[in-house]
């Protein structure tokens, strides 16, 4: 396939997105926040995206979209190692942080370090670093970004070994917790921890929580299992957990059911727009308003795992298709919206 990647996005833009067709990056303000373009692990965490939505579909709220962006850091910061050992690129030092070479530390965007993540201590930008700290609110579809520090640092803590960062008072903002500190986990190295991350997340289903992605992982783990298990152990994923179910979708009965379409960014903008739609029952409306130049705006529908036949659609269309869980906004954002 054709990977396209859109750069100068907008102006002052400090983020950079997937919106299910390609990449976008903005250029940041200049200071703070140099374009997102210039970053390894960011271009190669947008492009993780791509392969989230041909692979698992991972849903972009709550757990399942936490792992959509803990998956897409793991894979960016993984390129950089990988960048590093055959020599391709030599401005990048490869680390765990996420963006740390175009956000400076410090407001308004970094944390302790430059960049905005750190796999190693998720603390150390506010994020949790064990399930029973994960955000519970709504905001940020359900805190997709904040949460991804729990499988991030599990992800840390199977290539590098060790106890949760949480577990001494060395960084972590100060903050110190007790929960699962008797856990040490052995290491088994990048080389191994990426071939069983992947492989286990690009099999989750949609609708996948942090206790899938641990079963997921440890089905394919072989002979790393006690080291795998022992990482999720230390971020609060125990084996016992809670697999997820799929929600009921809430048109069950209602044939004129309309499901509102969310679009992070204008649509007169990105001239593009892309709606989930995956079970089948009744139908609904999308109403559409394509650009106000009279352009037109391109439509694709996908229905589960199949995709639908791009359309362009004119000013004042509208499209009728069966109805679905949800559906679900497309931009795969690095960075919450607003920060």
């Amino acid at each position: 396939m054709t990977i396209i990647s859109t750069l100068h996005y907008d102006a002052g833009y400090c983020n950079a997105f997937w919106n299910g067709e390609q990449m976008t990056y903005g250029d940041g303000d200049g200071a703070a926040c140099q374009p997102l373009s210039g970053g390894l692990d960011v271009v190669s965490h947008e492009l993780t995206h791509g392969v989230t939505e041909f692979t698992s579909g991972l849903i972009y709220e709550n757990e399942s979209g936490a792992l959509n962006e803990a998956f897409s850091d793991m894979m960016g910061n993984t390129a950089e190692f990988y960048a590093d050992r055959r020599g391709l690129d030599p401005a990048a030092e490869p680390d765990w942080l996420i963006g740390e070479d175009v956000i400076a530390a410090g407001p308004p965007y970094g944390g302790t370090n430059a960049g905005f993540r750190n796999m190693g201590d998720p603390r150390d930008d506010g994020d949790p670093d064990h399930y029973s700290e994960r955000y519970r609110g709504t905001n940020d579809n359900g805190g997709v970004h904040t949460n991804s520090g729990i499988p991030n640092h599990a992800y840390w803590l199977a290539v590098n070994g060790g106890t949760n960062a949480g577990c001494d008072s060395v960084g972590s903002g100060g903050h110190v917790h007790a929960v699962d500190c008797d856990v040490r986990v052995p290491a088994i190295g990048l080389a191994r921890a990426q071939q069983v991350f992947y492989q286990g997340f690009t099999s989750l289903t949609e609708y996948a929580n942090f206790c899938d992605a641990r079963s997921a992982t440890m089905a394919v783990a072989g002979k790393s299992r006690t080291a795998v298990n022992k990482a999720w152990a230390a971020v609060g994923v125990q084996r016992g957990c809670t697999p997820a179910v799929p929600s009921p979708p809430p048109c069950v009965g209602d044939a004129t059911a309309q499901i509102p379409v969310r679009v992070a960014a204008p649509v007169r903008q990105q001239r593009r727009l892309h709606v989930d739609v995956r079970q089948r029952v009744g139908r609904v409306r999308v109403p559409l308003q394509p650009p106000r130049d009279g352009g037109r705006l391109r439509l694709r529908i996908r229905q589960g795992r199949r995709r639908q036949r791009a359309r362009d659609v004119r000013r004042d269309a509208s499209a009728a298709r069966r109805c679905d869980q949800s559906v679900h906004p497309q931009q795969r954002r690095l960075r919450p919206a607003g920060h």
